[in-house]
């Protein structure tokens, strides 16, 4: 019998990794819940088995963890403008211009190149201004616009408690913007998760900074990261070189450039750990990413 569990293998008869049972009178074993390799035929022996398993169970979960922590995302947090179809470029700080507008009337975020258009579009024909997406009249009001917000927050939109608390900031509730990001990150929100990632680390700059907490700093950035925020993913890679974890770091920056991240492209350049061969490829990789996010209409928009 393996001591460390049974082979997972199609076709295997699996049996319990303490004594040895195939299993209880329904014919089904317990899996541990973190490694997914060991299994019990009940609780007794997994709990008995433990001093056993949890070296080989440790090495495992942080195997299956790393498995997903490093996966390249499909495409970054911000998917694709629902207008054009190309994906949404995510700026790399806050002084950074935004590429999209966020329409409060449906929570919809649409490129600047589709909205330069339709501005054009509605101003040659003296069409009353509406959003791209739903059409809606647009308001200048401030007020219908945190309305809007609250409304489709109080139902339960993640985009919308995310941007709830962005205007908590503004007007400088911390707690209540901290709130809104622990909820909306709760409901799968990936800028949500940045955030707080971000508020949780001093080491990184934004306009919220709570206290330096590794543990939630590292939680939140790795589930940015894993929905695939690039910035998140480079500040990972840029913790982990700093923390001498250089392997990790490069891992991190890699895939950090493939989203288009400049600035992961610009520690690569530098590291001389990092072959010149690796940077090329990489590089490559970034140059598609990029062009992937170009448009004519995006183009015109920039220059005007």
């Amino acid at each position: 019998m393996n001591c460390e569990g049974e082979d997972l293998e199609e076709g295997k008869v699996m049996k319990c990794a303490l004594c040895g049972s195939p299993g209880n009178d329904d014919g089904k074993l317990l899996r541990c819940a973190n490694c997914h390799i060991a299994r019990y035929c009940g609780k007794a022996c997994q709990r008995e088995h433990w001093k056993v398993h949890k070296r080989i169970c440790k090495r495992r979960t942080a195997e299956l963890k790393d498995e997903q922590l490093f996966k390249q995302p499909m495409s970054n947090h911000l998917g694709d403008c629902p207008i054009c179809y190309l994906p949404i470029p995510v700026r790399e700080s806050r002084q950074d211009p935004l590429s999209y507008s966020l329409y409060t009337c449906c929570m919809t975020m649409v490129c600047n190149g589709c909205i330069y258009f339709k501005n054009e579009y509605d101003l040659n024909r003296r069409l009353t201004p509406s959003c791209p997406f739903c059409r809606a009249l647009l308001s200048n009001s401030e007020e219908k616009m945190i309305e809007d917000v609250e409304k489709r927050a109080a139902d339960g939109s993640p985009l919308a408690i995310w941007r709830l608390g962005r205007l908590k900031i503004h007007d400088g509730d911390v707690a209540g913007a901290l709130d809104c990001w622990h909820k909306a990150a709760k409901l799968g929100s990936v800028a949500a998760h940045y955030e707080l990632s971000i508020a949780y680390n001093v080491r990184l700059e934004g306009h919220v900074v709570v206290h330096n907490n590794r543990e939630r700093f590292q939680y939140h950035s790795e589930q940015a990261a894993m929905g695939g925020h690039p910035v998140a993913r480079y500040n990972l890679g840029l913790n982990e070189m700093l923390d001498g974890n250089t392997d990790r770091a490069l891992r991190h920056l890699t895939i950090a450039a493939r989203q288009g991240s400049l600035g992961a492209l610009s520690m690569l350049e530098k590291c001389p750990l990092f072959s010149e061969q690796e940077y090329n490829a990489v590089y490559r990789e970034h140059q598609e990413a990029m062009k992937k996010m170009e448009s004519h209409q995006r183009n015109v928009a920039d220059e005007n």
